[in-house]
């Protein structure tokens, strides 16, 4: 009874301790009128707040600490302490960017650049005539001749740092071994000069966006920079953070920039959505940005199943943005996934405050260095941007306002491309970009968007309803294929006949299991291993159990009922100190002499 008693006992404690836990972190949680999306962001807030004093600082994994720092300024001691910090790039980089800075962060984080080792560098010189040209490093000169269809001939040794391609002799690729020295070029005709590099083993040519110029007799200068950030090698995802928290503290990152291109696409690093960095640090693949977003809601990276971090990356690289695909986002994460705790991804700390930041950041104007005491850059009449757009628009930096994160603030408007530059067509009132992205254009008048990726076309029927089939199903529609990380889910329409409902690879009803079975079978598998471990204590509850329901019944006066002397009763021994016990004999009946005799011997007997 001790064990039982017990064993219930503790199950109360638990219990208590769980509701109580939650009744006080839903306290301070205000229920949300619909469409009161700052009253959702602040319950967010003080949602991450309680996870972050329940579970302290000191026991948060290090990514949680980091983005704990960035988005409410917590956890910096614990920050700078982490066995990760000044040891790991990505770290490192998301400390800087929260305003961990302790003996000399950013020169540790400077100091890991290193030239890249899979880029292949080019020198293109071109002249609309034959010409004969010297190409020289330091005080070593070498002869080209540049021919009439546009090829490179070698006139004597080209050296160590140069060679023609075989195959390919329209460049002088130049050898790693020079790179960061100076190249000099000089023609007897008119002539231009640009670098060109390319990833090795693609088929991909990046031009350098710089040219050089000359008369004839005249000279351009060249200079191959080409840098990431890695402790034994080149390490992507480490680079991207990197380039994107220097840039921010006004270093300049352009040599950093072909490594991030040339290799976005190639082996795990899309899932690192290196769009948004690069989008943030150049003002381009923003388009391809947008279209990587899932079912109009969320973003994720080709081989992983981190859709809230991977959404808070996009959404952090569109935090000024008025596209459509962000407007959409931040309603499904308000409206449709937010826990009633105020937080997301079942409470994780990391991607709740990543999220927060990347939507409404509220993080105090001293974390990051310059903008101590700053006003708000937007309601000060002015624009938050990228430090490149604001180039772009030909504006100037107004240092004395401040913008969240590492946008800037400039004193022009953002400037967009036209429609056809973005190789979009725009769609009249009344159509729809089918299968691509509504994407903001210079050319575009009200009613009208700028189709990119898609085809404008006139809708059919109920749109809405034909619609939600697929996006009911968490599926996009996509015009002619599905993404890398999705696969084609049958049976559900979308709005127009000739797309795809594309859904993420795993996510569809026949490849996975309901999350409520997984549930079930986890509580089952609990309750046959305390089953086993307790196997002894539970059998003597059920007996015990069992003889109360099955057992005798007390009297109605309280006392235990008669129990007839003939019968065994539990308990008591019937014995006689002078006589053997007799048993009972069950035979016929005898007649009565011979029953007389019986007695008689046993009177002998027990003389």
């Amino acid at each position: 009874m001790k064990i039982k008693v017990t064993f219930f006992s503790f199950l109360f404690l638990a219990v208590v301790l769980v509701l109580s836990s939650f009744i006080s972190a839903a306290a301070n949680i205000t229920s949300c009128e619909q469409g009161d999306d700052n009253c959702r962001i602040d319950n967010a807030y003080t949602c991450l707040e309680d996870k972050i004093d329940t579970r302290t600082c000191a026991k948060l994994g290090s990514d949680e600490k980091a983005f704990a720092l960035i988005a409410t300024g917590d956890c910096k001691s614990e920050v700078i302490s982490d066995s990760k910090y000044k040891s790991d790039i990505r770290y490192t980089s998301l400390a800087l960017l929260g305003g961990a800075t302790k003996n000399g962060t950013e020169e540790w984080l400077v100091s890991k650049n290193r030239t890249t080792d899979n880029l292949d560098w080019f020198l293109q010189i071109e002249s609309s005539e034959e010409s004969s040209c010297t190409v020289s490093t330091g005080n070593n000169n070498y002869n080209i001749k540049l021919n009439e269809d546009k090829t490179v001939t070698a006139i004597g040794s080209l050296g160590g740092c140069f060679s023609i391609p075989s195959g390919n002799n329209y460049w002088i690729k130049i050898n790693q071994n020079c790179f960061d020295e100076e190249i000099t070029v000089s023609c007897d005709k008119s002539f231009l000069t640009s670098l060109i590099y390319q990833k090795q083993g693609s088929g991909t040519i990046y031009i350098s966006d710089e040219t050089h110029q000359s008369s004839s007799g005249g000279k351009t200068t060249e200079r191959v920079d080409s840098l990431c950030f890695g402790t034994s090698g080149c390490n992507y995802e480490g680079s991207l953070w990197a380039a994107l928290v220097l840039n921010s503290l006004n270093y300049d990152v352009s040599p950093y920039m072909p490594y991030l291109v040339a290799n976005m696409n190639s082996n795990n690093n899309p899932s690192f959505l290196p769009e948004a960095f690069v989008y943030l640090l150049t003002g381009e693949f923003g388009n391809d940005l947008l279209s990587k977003q899932i079912s109009d809601k969320w973003w994720l990276g080709s081989s992983n199943n981190d859709k809230f971090y991977d959404t808070a990356v996009a959404l952090y690289a569109l935090q000024y943005d008025n596209s459509l695909q962000r407007q959409n986002s931040i309603k499904w994460l308000l409206n449709e996934v937010q826990g009633s705790d105020g937080c997301w991804s079942n409470g994780d700390v990391r991607d709740t405050a990543f999220l927060l930041y990347s939507i409404e950041p509220r993080t105090s104007s001293d974390q990051n260095p310059g903008d101590v005491g700053a006003a708000d850059c937007e309601s000060s009449g002015y624009n938050c941007m990228s430090e490149i757009s604001c180039s772009q628009a030909g504006g100037e930096e107004v240092s004395s306002y401040s913008c969240a994160g590492i946008s800037v603030c400039c004193d022009k408007q953002k400037v967009f491309d036209s429609c056809s530059e973005q190789g979009g067509e725009i769609c009249s009132s009344g159509q729809t970009c089918a299968g691509g992205i509504d994407s903001e254009s210079s050319d575009t008048t009200s009613g009208q968007i700028c189709c990119v990726n898609g085809s404008c076309e006139v809708s059919s029927g109920d749109d809405d309803e034909i619609s939600s089939s697929c996006v009911s199903a968490d599926g996009a529609c996509r015009q002619g294929s599905c993404l890398e990380n999705e696969e084609e889910l049958f049976g559900e329409s979308c709005q127009f006949t000739s797309d795809l409902c594309c859904v993420e690879k795993g996510s569809s009803p026949t490849g996975t299991f309901s999350s409520v079975w997984i549930w079930v079978l986890l509580v089952l598998i609990i309750l046959v291993v305390i089953g086993i471990i307790f196997r002894d204590r539970l059998k003597q509850i059920w007996f015990r159990t069992k003889s109360g329901f099955g057992g005798s019944k007390s009297s109605p006066s309280g006392r235990p009922p008669f129990t007839p002397p003939s019968q065994f009763s539990p308990g008591r021994v019937f014995s006689s100190p002078q006589r053997r016990p007799v048993t009972p004999q069950h035979s016929s009946a005898r007649p009565r002499g011979e029953l007389d005799d019986v007695l008689k011997k046993l009177k002998d007997m027990g003389k």
